[in-house]
């Protein structure tokens, strides 16, 4: 669940009290989101750390499912309402085939086609914008 909400730990690895936990009003508090945020992407360094150290040749993908919604755009189509984590490893990979503006609906597509040798088709890609 990290970085998302509820924000349990603020940028040094401290728990936020109960109160913040529990607290759905601050959801959209972006100050909370980027602390959390920022232990978080500790967190997935030593994950990635450990797991490189074991096995020098995996492949790892670290992906979220949305950014941060609530920067309160002017538009909807704000760039930073589309602001995903998505990071790749793989380790000795010839990366030409590769198209930078691909969302994350061809990653696993691609990860299959390049390292496993497979035809899978690519979809095309497109956005959705949620309005609530």
């Amino acid at each position: 669940m990290l970085p998302h909400w509820p924000y349990y730990r603020d940028s040094t690895g401290a728990h936020n009290s109960d109160e913040i936990i529990a607290s759905s009003i601050l959801l959209n508090d972006k100050a909370l989101y980027l602390s959390y945020l920022k232990y978080t992407n500790r967190v997935i360094e030593q994950i990635v750390d450990e797991i490189a150290g074991k096995d020098p040749g995996a492949i790892m993908i670290i992906m979220s499912d949305h950014g941060f919604r609530y920067y309160k755009n002017a538009s909807a189509f704000e760039p930073f309402n589309f602001d995903n984590i998505c990071a790749v490893r793989l380790p000795e990979i010839n990366h030409a085939s590769y198209k930078v503006q691909w969302s994350a609906v061809n990653i696993f597509r691609y990860i299959f086609n390049t390292v496993y040798n497979q035809d899978i088709p690519y979809l095309p890609d497109s956005t959705i914008v949620l309005s609530y």
